[in-house]
C-alpha cells in the first residue's frame, strides 16, 4: 500500500487517513440504516456517531503517546499532531466501547 495516495502542492493525502475515513463513514451509514429499521431516529445515530468517532481518535492517539511517552515528555506540543502519524487501533476501539 502506498502512504500517499495523492499529493496536491504542499497538501497530501495519506492511504490511511482516508481508509479510516471511509470505515467511519460506512460505519455511520450502516448503523443509521440499521437504526430505522428499529425505529430509532437517525439524529440520535448521527450524535452517537459523532461521539464515538471523537473518542475514538482520542483514544488511538492517548494509547500513541503512553506508549512513545519519552520522546513526548519532552516534546509536549507534538501531542496533538496527529498528522505527523501515531495512532493505535486498540485504543481507539477501548475509548469507542467506553463512549
Amino acid at each position: 500500500m502506498h502512504p500517499i495516495l495523492l499529493k496536491i502542492g504542499n497538501i497530501s493525502f495519506p492511504s490511511f487517513g482516508l481508509m479510516a475515513a471511509l470505515g467511519f463513514l460506512a460505519g455511520t451509514l450502516t448503523s443509521i440504516l440499521l437504526a430505522k429499521k428499529e425505529k430509532i431516529s437517525s439524529d440520535s445515530m448521527l450524535d452517537l456517531s459523532f461521539y464515538v468517532i471523537l473518542s475514538s481518535l482520542i483514544g488511538a492517539r492517548f494509547f500513541y503517546v503512553i506508549g512513545q511517552w519519552d520522546y513526548y515528555s519532552r516534546n509536549g506540543v507534538e501531542i496533538l499532531m496527529v498528522q505527523n502519524g501515531g495512532l493505535v487501533f486498540l485504543g481507539g476501539m477501548i475509548f469507542a466501547l467506553l463512549s
